[in-house]
């Protein structure tokens, strides 16, 4: 009698995939939706609420899909341009209702979903600002720079003027405290000015922000920045700076100006001392554009028509003591 052996084999098959990372991805030979654009609210826009719990209004456009699969969209917020403490919200359509608190800077980002799981890469990302129609604006810090390294102690602090929906009447406080939290040795200056000088401690790191009030008690901070002291130096004075061209607040027509200035300093000639130029547009931060010695002036060029601009200065001596000039504007017509 012959013995069949009987050989059983099987066959395993394995099903690839990848984790979902945020960037698209096709499953199952299904081709992903493509992204959706953005449409309200506008980038860079301020939004004012009037009510209470006030739900904002979303918008973008359609995304399509090479395989005609049913489309749902995610949409994502924060307060963080690098989405590390983000929330998202899922969306049937491609209009979305949804609240955030007030009087705060947000960014948002959607992607789509189609019915086989597969991602769209995200649209481009947006931001706004939510201000409560009965808060100000917060005030925009102008100087001193964000970690300035001061050699005079007399310093004139400088914001930009904050503004409600009602145009009523705004009032400052300046903050200055040796501790980044501000819950000790806090001094506080009170204005209805957008500058406020104050004498500070010497070899001391700093740090200050100011805060808006409106007629009704409402009120809005800036952000916060540091600063720090110089000590006494050894038989040495602080170099001087003195601006020549052009004037502040002034309006010319040249879209390429000359920027003229003159140092001098007790101790160090006018030849040695090196100079740092700060320049932007009004309500941007001051951008280090060119460091030098030995030169007290300098060609900015590319302007734009009905722009204002900031400009600033510092001179530094041999000795390592460094004035920060005063930030001077202009405007081009």
């Amino acid at each position: 009698m012959k013995k069949v052996i009987y050989v059983f084999t099987c066959l395993i098959i394995v099903a690839c995939g990848s984790d979902d990372d945020g960037s698209g991805g096709t499953t199952n030979n299904n081709i992903p939706p493509s992204p959706p654009s953005l449409i309200s609210p506008n980038n860079n826009s301020t939004i004012v609420t009037q009510e209470v719990d006030e739900l904002l209004y979303f918008e973008w456009t359609q995304a399509s899909d090479p395989d005609n699969d049913v489309v749902n969209y995610q949409i994502t917020f924060d307060t963080n341009a690098n989405f590390t403490t983000s929330h998202s919200e899922m969306a049937q359509g491609i209009s979305f209702y949804h609240y955030l608190e007030p009087n705060h800077t947000y960014f948002w980002k959607v992607r789509a979903l189609d019915s086989n799981n597969n991602w769209s890469n995200y649209s481009q990302t947006w931001s706004f600002y939510i201000q409560d129609a009965l808060t100000p604006l917060p005030p925009q810090l102008i100087f001193p720079l964000h970690e300035t390294e001061c050699s005079n102690d007399n310093i004139t602090f400088e914001w930009e003027a904050s503004t409600d929906v009602s145009n009523s009447s705004i009032e400052y406080k300046l903050y200055i405290s040796q501790s980044s939290n501000f819950d000790s040795n806090v001094d506080i200056y009170e204005t209805t000015n957008t500058f406020y000088n104050v004498g500070l401690p010497q070899s001391t790191a700093l740090y200050w922000k100011v805060e808006a009030i409106n007629a009704i008690d409402n009120s809005s901070f800036s952000e916060t920045r540091s600063l720090y002291t110089q000590g006494d130096g050894t038989n040495n004075t602080i170099p001087q700076i003195e601006y020549y061209y052009p004037e502040d607040e002034a309006t010319l027509s040249d879209q390429s100006p000359l920027l003229q200035w003159q140092g001098s300093d007790n101790e160090t000639t006018a030849g040695d001392l090196s100079y740092k130029v700060y320049f932007s547009e009004v309500g941007q931060d001051l951008v280090l554009i060119e460091e030098t010695a030995n030169i007290s002036s300098y060609e900015v060029t590319g302007l734009n028509t009905g722009t204002t601009y900031q400009w600033s200065i510092w001179v530094t001596d041999t000795d390592g003591a460094t004035n920060v000039g005063e930030v001077f504007t202009f405007t081009v017509n």
